[in-house]
């Protein structure tokens, strides 16, 4: 049987997306992502089991009946976990979760929880993953160091760096699928180096023109560009919030006003 993990609509088997290239793609990318804090083969281990549920009958079907439900992430998240022991559980949260968000690790009365998915729900038949990517024996640690006092926060963190980089990894790679042109201009898009070094050439351009401006006319275009982002009902406190900024008699001076008192008032901004 050949199983896919995506189709198209009104279009022949032929042109859907079969399973083993979607999962080896994701792999591949998450593997690329997680390489940044040391856990590429975490990375590349949540990519190849986040779908295993739909090497299934049910899934298959459900391919072909939107109107079918059919839970097929549960299912890696359950091979991860028999198969890596403590380690597993960590890609265990990242794939269970990357359609519904990271769940809780609960216990096997909670239904929805990673202890009950992993443990006690029945799910569709995935023997047939098997004959998809082919799993290393085990994990290497953790590349994280516990912080005094808070021994889970780095693994938690950690948690959710990998669920990260399965989440985008898996977009991607659907969106390179179902929408191809859309992809191909994402692939255009400037590097992060790129943004930053044209931000600061925005700073840089516009502390060249506030150098030549009174500081009274920063202050009213200021107040003008203020206002008229702010509704009616606030307008006055937000008046009065760059009043309180700019009565300081240069921009530093009022930055520092800024971070004493702006913080509060937009504070009170939020509640009324």
């Amino acid at each position: 049987m050949n199983y896919y993990a995506h189709s198209l609509e009104n279009a022949d088997k032929s042109r859907w997306q079969p399973l083993r290239d979607h999962l080896l793609a994701v792999a591949d990318q998450a593997k690329s992502f997680a390489s940044a804090f040391g856990a590429a083969e975490f990375g590349w281990v949540a990519g190849a089991l986040h779908d295993a549920g739909k090497a299934t009958k049910e899934f298959q079907l459900r391919l072909e009946d939107p109107r079918l439900r059919v839970d097929h992430s549960s299912a890696g998240a359950r091979i991860a976990a028999e198969r890596y022991g403590p380690l597993g559980r960590v890609v265990a949260y990242a794939v269970a979760g990357h359609h519904g968000g990271v769940p809780n690790g609960g216990d096997e009365a909670a239904e929805g929880s990673l202890a009950y998915r992993i443990s006690c729900k029945e799910v569709p038949d995935c023997s047939a993953y098997a004959s998809q990517p082919e799993l290393p024996p085990q994990l290497p640690r953790l590349s994280v160091m516990p912080q005094p006092g808070r021994p889970g926060f780095s693994v938690a963190f950690f948690t959710r760096m990998l669920f990260s980089c399965l989440v985008d990894a898996d977009f991607l790679d659907t969106e390179r699928f179902i929408d191809a042109e859309k992809s191909v201009a994402r692939a255009g898009a400037p590097k992060i180096a790129a943004l930053e070094a044209r931000l600061e050439r925005h700073d840089q351009v516009l502390c060249m023109v506030a150098t030549g401006v009174s500081w009274r006319r920063c202050r009213v275009r200021f107040m003008r560009n203020t206002l008229c982002r702010a509704s009616e009902a606030v307008q006055a406190m937000v008046a009065a919030l760059v009043r309180r900024i700019f009565v300081r008699h240069g921009r530093i001076a009022a930055e520092a006003r800024l971070y004493r008192s702006g913080r509060l008032s937009l504070v009170k901004l939020q509640v009324s």
